[in-house]
Order: C-alpha cells, then structure tokens, then sequence
C-alpha cells in the first residue's frame, strides 16, 4: 500500500476530501524539481526551461481553482479543475475561462480540466482549454525522469495511489461489464420502485413542488435521485454502502457544503 493510500485511510476522507487530497498531492508532486517543467512541456501547454510554481486552492474573482501554476519570466499561467467523482458544476469551465482572460500580464494562458472517467467538453472552442485524464497523469509521472532519488520515492508512491485507485489506466468494457449489461433495466426499475409512493410524495411535500422527474447519472456517488431545486434525495453510494438519502444543499459565498437531513 502506497504510502498516500496509507495517509488517506487515516484521515477518512470523505468524496470532496478526497478530491482535496488528489489535488494536494499532484500540486505537491508538480512542485518538485524539473517536474512542472516536464509536465508542461510533455502536455504541450507551453515550451519553456524553467519550472513552474503550482499553489492550492487559489481565489480569483468568486471563483476558487484547485491548482495555479505560474511562471513570471515566461508570462505563463495554468489553471487546473481536479475532477474524481464529481462533475463540472453549472457554467464552471467557462467562468474559469473568463477568469484567466482577465489576467492581462499573462501571454500564455491553459486551463486543464482533469476527470478521472470520460466527460463530452467538445462543444468547449477554445484554445486555452485541455480535457485531460487521470491515466494520462499516470503515463506521464510512468515517463518522466525525476532529477533526484527523493522526488523518484515520491512519484513512485504516487503512482501506486493512483493504481490503487483504478486511475491508471483509460476506462473500457472489461468481460465482467458485459455481464451486467441485461441486469441493468432490471436494477433501475427496482431503485425506481423503492424511491417512490409514500417516500415520493414527503419528498413533493418537503420541496413544495407538485412534480419531479428523476435522474441517471454516471455519478457513481450519487447514481439516481429526485431533484427540486438545492434540495434533492436518491440513492448514495459509499464504499460498499448503498442506502436512500436526502440532503439540502446550500452556498457559503463561493464554498459549496452539502448537509444530510434524513437518510433511510
């Protein structure tokens, strides 16, 4: 076990935590000699010499970026969204786009966004944006030549996280998919039917709407739910945990916090 995984077990991370802690870590790693100068260069985002200084959590505007990578002499700057098992929130990628081209003392301006499963970005016409992969960090840290034996450790610790956490390789049908494929219809309909009449109707009750329709998402935290505005209740998944949940969800400033007020 990776030393990373050891650290994560620890602290019991939560899903946001979780992604908190991805993002730590690869800014940590990004940080390192000569790998910022590699990473840049290896993802095309710039042709440069010197490395880059990466930061966490970085408030621009009402907007906080997971990862800013800055170098001066260049007049560089990249953004980078860490995604696990969370989506792009309501008109995320083009805030963020708007927040970089407000840095007028930037020439060369990237905004990475980082998934760990497959997200459609092609309607996103702009230069400046790069829809990367987990794998694709993997193959790159897999590829890289670290400047020193400390910096080889660390990598090599994080490579087995990632491996740990299935983020190593790209995401295809494996035999065992194939075989749950005729199940699925049949599991939706039986989430379908545990979720509705009398659990149904506190929900239209507790939201003061009349009708809600429900979603399928790839979310596999959340994979099906009734939604009313900030309030919203369905199917959690945890660990090997699957159990029917109702949250509110509310906004401190530009903080997101999700709160649990009944679970089932």
């Amino acid at each position: 076990m990776s030393f990373f995984k050891k650290v994560q077990n620890i602290t019991n991370s939560n899903i946001n935590r979780e992604e908190d802690y991805l993002t730590e870590i690869l800014c940590f790693v990004l940080n390192l000699p000569d790998v910022s100068k590699q990473f840049v260069n290896h993802f095309e985002l710039a042709q440069t010499k010197k490395d880059y200084k990466a930061e966490t959590q970085v408030s621009i505007s009402e907007n906080r970026i997971d990862i800013v990578m800055r170098e001066e002499e260049s007049s560089s700057i990249i953004f980078i969204e860490n995604k696990v098992d969370s989506k792009e929130r309501s008109g995320q990628i083009i805030r963020y786009l708007d927040n970089l081209e407000k840095k007028k003392n930037y020439k060369r301006k990237c905004l990475i966004y980082l998934t760990k499963y497959y997200e459609d970005k092609s309607h996103i016409y702009d230069e400046r944006f790069k829809h990367l992969r987990w794998y694709e960090i993997y193959k790159f840290l897999d590829e890289i030549k670290p400047k020193d034996d400390s910096s080889n450790k660390i990598i090599s610790d994080f490579k087995q996280f990632l491996k740990d956490k299935n983020m190593n390789t790209p995401t295809h049908f494996r035999e065992e998919h194939l075989t749950i494929i005729p199940k699925l219809f049949e599991i939706r309909s039986i989430m379908e039917s545990s979720m509705a009449d009398k659990p149904y109707n506190i929900f239209l009750d507790l939201t003061k709407t009349s009708k809600c329709s429900i979603t399928l998402q790839s979310d596999s935290t959340y994979p099906l739910f009734y939604q009313s505005g900030g309030i919203w209740y369905g199917y959690m998944v945890k660990d090997e945990d699957v159990f029917i949940q109702v949250c509110y969800e509310f906004n401190y400033g530009e903080n997101e916090k999700k709160e649990k007020i009944m679970r089932k």
